[in-house]
């Protein structure tokens, strides 16, 4: 068996998962997670429960509050922390993020998470520039799985 990874999801995989004509890579890695959901450790921030309580229960109605909360508890939470909202500005500044994408990848620095999944092609030079490993295809999330 492979060891433990800690992986990072953005808001994207979550959402498009949920909706009925979503995006089949998302759904696709978001089938993998729930399948590995034991083996591995997910992780999201206070962004990323914003976006999706946002989008799958203020604006589409698509999940219960219920239902909305037993989603959000199932990650493991990493909290915004003074030091991840000061790098916010520099990744916001050296790579012309947006700052919720700029917390995000400022989490996964801060906490060390290896691996960012996420379909947002804005983090493909700010992830390379700060040494955190982007899966964006079902296909790189089977690679990184199968390394040790």
């Amino acid at each position: 068996m492979n060891e433990k990874k800690s992986f990072f999801i953005d808001s994207n995989i979550i959402i498009e998962a949920f909706k009925k004509n979503g995006l089949k890579d998302a759904f696709l890695i978001w089938q993998r997670i729930l399948d590995l959901f034991l083996e591995h450790d997910f992780f999201i921030n206070l962004v990323v429960k914003n976006e999706v309580a946002y989008h799958l229960y203020v604006k589409r109605k698509l999940l219960s509050i219920e239902d909305l909360r037993a989603l959000l508890k199932a990650f493991k939470n990493l909290p915004i922390v003074e030091e991840i909202e000061d790098d916010m500005l520099r990744l916001m500044e050296n790579y012309n993020l947006k700052p919720n994408d700029a917390l995000i990848l400022a989490t996964c620095k801060y906490y060390q998470v290896p691996y960012l999944v996420s379909l947002d092609t804005d983090f493909e030079e700010p992830c390379k520039g700060e040494g955190i490993t982007l899966i964006n295809t079902p296909q790189r999330f089977e690679e990184i799985l199968k390394t040790q």
